[in-house]
């Protein structure tokens, strides 16, 4: 899970929720500074995870690129990565929203699947 110094409480939080279902995670710190503004950087980031998950042989299949919240450089860098490497990408939808469109208080979260490949017609 990539975070800012800003979002890394809740990083850590959403990662010791996630082992608790005996689910792989990790946290991984970006820079600030340099990190969330290029999508390059973003995209080798990733291209370093990838490689870590293959030397523990988790598949691109079980891996999500979730760009819920994350600036425009970082979701760049994440579709980049998700064009590279065959893993699922997809955006946290609330459950509940206000009449503005954001998301009610204390409501729940659902994944929503982004589906980016050409789909084969038959």
């Amino acid at each position: 899970m990539l975070h800012t110094p800003y979002t890394k409480e809740d990083a850590e939080e959403l990662e010791r929720h996630i082992r608790q279902r005996e689910v792989s995670c990790e946290c991984i710190g970006l820079d600030q500074n340099s990190d969330i503004d290029n999508a390059s950087h973003i995209k080798n980031k990733i291209d370093q995870i990838m490689r870590d998950a293959a030397s523990r042989d988790i598949s691109e299949q079980e891996i999500a690129l979730d760009i819920t919240g994350g600036s425009v450089s970082v979701s760049l860098g994440m579709f980049a990565a998700n064009m590279a490497y065959d893993t699922l990408m997809q955006v946290m939808i609330p459950q509940q929203k206000d009449d503005n469109g954001r998301p009610v208080e204390g409501t729940k979260s659902i994944p929503r699947k982004i589906e980016l490949r050409n789909q084969e017609s038959d």
